[in-house]
């Protein structure tokens, strides 16, 4: 948990540091000579994340491998079925068009 409040916090940094980037180009960008506006200051890190789910939350999200896997299975199956079916009334087709000549 502390490596990911820790990666979480660099992410702050970094975006507030991005920010202050982009704020500066675009005074340095605008027409009108305004004033930069300071680099915003360092929010001070919480010491707990602010949305903490429980494992009770997050266990409606949890998937069954097994079914996962069959479903992915039956849907391969559907596919090759449909594309045996259309190049088969493909060839059919052409068989009929040529037949006619």
């Amino acid at each position: 948990m502390a490596e990911r409040l820790d990666h979480l916090r660099r992410q702050r940094a970094l975006l507030l540091e991005h920010l202050a980037w982009l704020e500066a180009e675009i005074a340095r960008e605008s027409p009108s000579p305004a004033l930069p506006k300071p680099a915003p200051a360092p929010v001070a890190a919480a010491a707990e994340p602010l949305i903490t789910p429980s494992a009770a939350d997050m266990s409606a999200y949890d998937v069954n491998p097994a079914s996962v896997h069959r479903d992915v299975k039956r849907g391969c199956w559907i596919y090759f079925s449909a594309a045996l079916l259309l190049l088969g009334l493909g060839i059919v087709a052409l068989y009929f068009a040529v037949a006619r000549r």
